[in-house]
Order: structure tokens, then C-alpha cells, then sequence
């Protein structure tokens, strides 16, 4: 896939990310139940939805630590601009499920891309 067509696709799928988090809807905020564990399944959502970031922007740019800082930089505003929606709420654990999929996703492409080379 080119370069421009990466490009292109995750700057859309950021922008669906901000329209998304922006809906006023809670009913992601439960818990699952499971034998002996327990856990929100927004957290499980953010890790993934940033982990396609992640993925996407280390694909569609060179991986480096200024492409990391500016997406959790977006991750923080993102994660900010809930205070005013209805229905949700600035998560400082939310955050941290963000950066850990960004840094997942962009660990991987970064460290297939190294072992290609090789």
C-alpha cells in the first residue's frame, strides 16, 4: 500500500476517533465478569482504538519518539475534551490505556520494520 494511501487513511480514522468520543453515550462504561476477573470494557476499547493508531501512524510515518509524543499528546486532548461531553468523563486510566496502545502499536511496526532490514 502506498505512503500518500496510509497517510490518508489514518488521518481519517483519527478524525473518526474524535467524532466518536465525542457522542454522548456511557453504556461502554461497565465491567465484564469473568471467572476470577473483572475489568472495564472501555479500557480494553482504548487499547485497542490506539493501538490501530499506533499501527497506522508508525506505517504511515517514520517511527520516532516526536511521532509518539504528538500522538499521545492527541491522546491527552482527546482524553480532555471528555470533561465537556455528557455522559462521559476525563479518565486518567482511560489515558493510560491510550499510550499503551500507541506504544504497542508502534513498537511493532518498529521492530518488524528493523528485522526486514536485517
Amino acid at each position: 500500500m502506498s505512503q500518500k494511501i496510509l497517510r490518508f487513511i489514518f488521518w481519517i480514522v483519527l478524525a473518526l476517533f474524535l467524532v466518536v468520543s465525542s457522542i454522548p453515550d456511557g453504556r461502554l462504561n461497565r465491567s465484564v465478569q469473568m471467572v476470577e476477573l473483572s475489568f472495564r470494557l472501555d479500557y480494553l476499547l482504548h487499547f485497542i482504538a490506539y493501538l490501530i493508531i499506533g499501527l497506522l501512524a508508525a506505517l504511515a510515518y517514520k517511527p520516532n519518539i516526536r511521532l509518539f509524543l504528538l500522538l499521545v499528546l492527541f491522546a491527552a486532548l482527546e482524553e480532555g475534551h471528555q470533561y465537556w461531553i455528557p455522559h462521559r468523563t476525563m479518565n486518567p486510566v482511560d489515558f493510560m490505556y491510550d499510550v499503551l496502545g500507541i506504544t504497542a502499536g508502534m513498537i511493532g511496526i518498529y521492530v518488524s520494520k528493523y528485522f526486514r532490514r536485517s
